[in-house]
């Protein structure tokens, strides 16, 4: 073999002959998806361009890569590779990409080593020359952004709801099972998984700390910890099916309910996205087509938390509604940018000291609501809990997982599939019945005893505006669907309407 290799540097055919097994690029008998293996252009040693050294690259990386545009309706002049490591398309935050280069350029003095045409090897050795040069490869990488074959947006990415990237493999919560990257089912390319929760899957792991905090936080009450089971189970599926939220009220303190969200968002890893609280709140002079980047970057989330409202401070209603689900494609735009579309993938959970006020009547805002209590207050707290609960994060989703498994076998025999206790019912409605403006209303301001009574439309709406003295927006349209769900009637005696059943008090 001597004679092959005299025009080439020993140390550095030594190195490389050591090193080519564990750079070698991908092929369809490896771990790569036989149908997303593509075909790339063979490169040409002789064409000393950009594009001719994109093309070189592409085809000895092309499957390990794709580059990620920004959202399809804008895209983004900063966009980012991700590089497959067999279980997840990881972004590339730290330039791994240049990695590859480095692997491709080891490659090539193999493949001069290994050579027997001295004419074809200086070509190549030329080519290693240039490629070497840290300006020459970042040009090459501009050429290899623009390939529509590993082109991609953030909504194609993450997109199918039951599937869960983990450190170690993906899980599919619809068959209920685990892909590894050394099982028989591996991971697949095509799924297009960029997020990871913060889990090492075992499914030997338990969570006995895990366990005896719920019951501490909860008393041992058997039939909440079984909803919130169910309810993190639910969670983690990237669907908004349920259209719902959860309040976390604790008034004592050293309640737990912090140790509780700290956990979970670091469970949930990169599922989990922490919401400042004034995303959920009125804001009178807030223009509806201002940008909201604080709702874009909860795109692809499922575990969204916020914590600690001041007291007084009022949901907007709408907000509330596009955020659990009420359209479940949500549109919005970060600053001098258009407008973009995703789905409403997350869960959101508020822990609070003071909950929020609700100031709207409508059903559909207290149909989504589920108020949690935590009543029980810890006598002697530990610092940082979370980080003794962290190290369970395996058992942890093992827990969540079966509690999703619960949660589909109660709606498979019919039943609600979170199953909410009497506990959760009872405290949302007292929470209803403090935030019921239009009932405080008719209570200190209307008669109701008589059902032939009758009162005018336009009048009863005037005499609300007056009492309410500004704090709630209330058109005589929304006044009137109010009235009629709270089960008042109208009619027209063909110059007026009125509302049956109802006048209002006099001195």
């Amino acid at each position: 073999m001597a004679e092959l290799l005299e025009d080439t540097d020993p140390e550095t055919l030594r190195k490389a002959m050591l090193l080519d097994e564990r750079f070698s690029a991908p092929t369809p008998s490896q771990d790569v998806e036989a149908k997303y293996y593509l075909k790339f252009e063979p490169p040409d040693f002789t064409d000393d361009t950009d594009r001719g050294r994109a093309i070189w690259f592409l085809y000895n990386f092309g499957n390990q890569i794709l580059y990620n545009h920004g959202h399809w309706k804008k895209p983004s002049s900063r966009g980012y590779f991700h590089i497959w490591n067999n279980i997840y398309w990881e972004p590339d935050d730290s330039n791994k990409i240049n990695d590859l280069v480095n692997q491709g350029i080891k490659s090539l003095h193999l493949e001069c080593a290994l050579g027997n045409n001295n004419k074809s090897n200086q070509s190549i050795l030329n080519y290693i020359k240039k490629l070497s040069s840290y300006k020459t490869a970042q040009y090459m990488l501009e050429w290899v952004k623009t390939n529509q074959d590993i082109a991609v947006h953030v909504e194609d990415m993450d997109t199918n709801p039951y599937l869960i990237g983990l450190k170690n493999g993906v899980y599919d919560l619809e068959h209920m099972t685990f892909l590894s990257p050394t099982g028989k089912d591996k991971p697949r390319q095509s799924d297009r998984i960029s997020r990871v929760a913060n889990v090492v899957f075992d499914e030997e792991a338990g969570c006995p700390r895990w366990m005896e905090f719920l019951n501490l936080i909860f008393e041992g009450d058997q039939e909440m910890i079984a909803f919130i089971h169910r309810a993190l189970g639910y969670t983690f599926y990237g669907k908004s099916g349920e259209k719902i939220f959860f309040i976390l009220l604790g008034k004592t303190g050293q309640n737990g309910k912090s140790t509780f969200i700290k956990t979970l968002q670091m469970v949930f890893g990169d599922y989990s996205r922490t919401m400042a609280f004034k995303t959920l709140l009125k804001n009178q002079k807030e223009d509806p087509n201002s940008a909201r980047s604080d709702i874009v970057r909860l795109s692809g989330a499922r575990f969204v938390s916020a914590i600690e409202p001041d007291a007084g401070k009022k949901l907007s209603d709408g907000i509330v509604k596009l955020l659990t689900g009420g359209s479940d494609v949500i549109t919005a735009r970060t600053f001098y940018k258009e407008e973009i579309e995703f789905d409403v993938s997350f869960t959101i959970w508020l822990a609070c000291n003071n909950h929020p006020d609700i100031t709207g009547h409508d059903p559909a805002i207290w149909n989504r609501v589920k108020q949690i209590e935590f009543n029980h207050q810890i006598t002697k707290p530990i610092k940082d809990y979370e980080t003794v609960l962290i190290p369970e994060a395996a058992g942890i989703f093992n827990w969540c997982i079966e509690g999703w498994r619960d949660y589909r076998e109660r709606i498979s025999r019919g039943k609600d599939g979170l199953g909410c206790p009497p506990k959760v019912i009872r405290s949302t409605e007292e929470y209803h019945q403090e935030m019921d403006y239009m009932g405080a209303f008719i209570k200190e301001c209307c008669w109701t005893v008589d059902k032939t009574a009758r009162e005018g439309a336009k009048e009863l709406h005037q005499r609300f505006v007056e009492w309410g003295d500004g704090e709630y927006e209330v058109s005589n349209t929304l006044f009137g669907r109010f009235m009629k769900a709270l089960g008042y009637e109208t009619y027209s005696d063909g110059k007026k309407r009125y509302y049956k059943g109802i006048r209002i008090k006099t001195m």
